[in-house]
C-alpha cells in the first residue's frame, strides 16, 4: 500500500493537509513522495508551494508559443498524454513532475485547462487514478489531493490499497453528517481511514477525547492546531522554508511548535498505516 487519498467534504482544508504530510515526510523520512494535484493549476496543495507557483505566474503572464509549449510538458496533462500514448514508464515519469525537495518529493501539478476536454467526469477520475497507480512505480509514496471529490462514498469507492484521510472541521454538523454519512457505507471494515480536524483547538468541547466518545468508532483521530506563521507561509507560497526553518522541534510548546509536532506524529501514523514504517529506519532527518 503506497498512496493515500486527502479528502474534505468542500472547505479546502484538505489541501494545506496533504502539502504539509508531503513536506514532512520529504524532509524527515527516508522515502521518495509524489504530491499528486487532482485539481487546478495553481490551486490546492500548490498553493503553499513554490514549486507550482513559479510555473502558475508565468503562464498566466500572457505570454505564449514556446513558453506555452514548455510549460505543457509538466504536470498530470503531460502525464495523460505520455500515459495515452503508452510512452509513460517507470523511468521517465518524475521528468514531467516539478522538484520540491530533490531527491525526495515531487510535485504533479494540475490541470492548466480545467479538466479534460471531451471526457466525462467519469472517465477523466478514472484516468487519474490509473496515473496514480503508475506512479507506485517511480515513488515509494503517492500523496493525492481531489478536491474534485466531494461525497464521501466516491471517496471511499477507490480501491482498498488507499488509505484515505478525512479532513473535516470542528463543527459538530458537519462532524455528525460525515460519521452519519460512514456508517451507512459498507466497505469501511475493509478500508484504510482517518480524521483529521484542521484546525484544531484543543480547548473545545469536541476535542479529541470526546469526539471519539461522542462517535465511538474506532478510527485513528488527529488534530492540526491553527498557527499565524504556517498561515503566513502557505500564503506566501513557502511552507518549505517553514518546516526546514524548525525542523529541530524546539520546546517551547507554542502553536507553532504545537503544529509541527502534530504534523510529524501524523506523518509517522500515515506511514504506518500504509505499511512503510520500517522505511522510516527511525531516522528524522533534514534536507
Amino acid at each position: 500500500m503506497s498512496r493515500i487519498l486527502f479528502w474534505d467534504p468542500g472547505h479546502g482544508s484538505s489541501a494545506s493537509v496533504a502539502a504539509v504530510c508531503a513536506v514532512t515526510m520529504g524532509l524527515h523520512f527516508p522515502l521518495r513522495v509524489l504530491l499528486f494535484n487532482d485539481g487546478r493549476h495553481g490551486s490546492g496543495v500548490e498553493e503553499g508551494l513554490r514549486a507550482g507557483s513559479r510555473h502558475a505566474s508565468e503562464a498566466g503572464s500572457g505570454e505564449s508559443g514556446i513558453l506555452g509549449s514548455r510549460l505543457s510538458e509538466y504536470g498530470i496533462e503531460a502525464l495523460l498524454r505520455l500515459s495515452a500514448s503508452g510512452m509513460l514508464t517507470k523511468a521517465n515519469y518524475s521528468d514531467y513532475t516539478l522538484p520540491v525537495i530533490r531527491g525526495r518529493l515531487d510535485l504533479a501539478t494540475g490541470f492548466r485547462a480545467g479538466g479534460l476536454h471531451g471526457t466525462s467526469e467519469l472517465s477523466e477520475g478514472q484516468d487519474l487514478l490509473e496515473l496514480a497507480l503508475a506512479a507506485e512505480q517511480s515513488y515509494d509514496l503517492v500523496l493525492r489531493h481531489a478536491p474534485r471529490i466531494r461525497e464521501l462514498p466516491e471517496a471511499l469507492a477507490g480501491s482498498e490499497e488507499e488509505v484515505v484521510v478525512a479532513v473535516l472541521q470542528q463543527r459538530r454538523s458537519q462532524l455528525d453528517d460525515f460519521f452519519d454519512a460512514l456508517a451507512k457505507q459498507t466497505v469501511t471494515s475493509r478500508r484504510k481511514l482517518c480524521v483529521i480536524l484542521a484546525p484544531y483547538d484543543s480547548g473545545s468541547g469536541l476535542n479529541l477525547a470526546n469526539l471519539k466518545r461522542r462517535y465511538r468508532r474506532a478510527l485513528p483521530v488527529f488534530g492540526i492546531p491553527y498557527d499565524t506563521e504556517f498561515a503566513n507561509a502557505w500564503n506566501d507560497r513557502d511552507i518549505l522554508s517553514f518546516f526546514r526553518r524548525y525542523r529541530l522541534l524546539p520546546k517551547r510548546g507554542g502553536s507553532r511548535e504545537a503544529v509541527l509536532a502534530s504534523c510529524r506524529d501524523l506523518s509517522r501514523n500515515l506511514l504506518e498505516l500504509t505499511g512503510k514504517a520500517t522505511l522510516q529506519a527511525a531516522r528524522e532527518r533534514g534536507a
